[in-house]
């Protein structure tokens, strides 16, 4: 058996959406600004920091290239991201309608300083891919020691 930290932080976070999940089918929807609802549906992301670089993979999946925007402003990182509705035909019935529409948007605080003229911003198969090169003075830096 494996252990895992506790971390009390994530239990908080399941408890905010859960929360949020309730009050969004118990309130109807017009009582939502469209503020709330662009945070209403969160992409999964995998964010990893190297020496040189952070990485972050958002899933995206049915999205266009064209519908997503990222934005660089001081030390924060916006995703968004627009899926559109698409033309309903007259006469369908749907039973089950979970594919969500709308706009979506994820900010990151970034803890170290980036080149932001050298991010690279790549999206296949559903996944937006970020390369977001730390600035100079933030790298760490070898320091050869020598004798006297």
């Amino acid at each position: 058996m494996a252990l895992v930290r506790w971390d009390p932080f994530r239990e908080m976070e399941d408890f905010q959406r859960s929360v949020g999940r309730i009050f969004g089918q118990v309130l109807p929807r017009r009582w939502h600004d469209d503020e709330l609802l662009a945070g209403d549906w969160e992409f999964p992301v995998n964010v990893q920091e190297t020496e040189d670089t952070m990485v972050i993979d958002a899933e995206l999946p049915g999205m266009r290239q064209e519908d997503i925007e990222v934005q660089l402003v001081g030390d924060q990182l916006v995703i968004k991201a627009q899926r559109k509705e698409e033309k309903e035909e007259k006469g369908e019935n749907y039973l089950r309608r979970e594919i969500r529409q709308g706009s979506f948007c994820r900010a990151f605080t970034l803890s170290n300083p980036v080149k932001a003229d050298a991010v690279k911003a790549t999206y296949k198969d559903g996944v937006l891919h970020l390369e977001l090169p730390k600035a100079e003075e933030v790298r760490p830096k070898k320091i050869q020691v020598s004798a006297s």
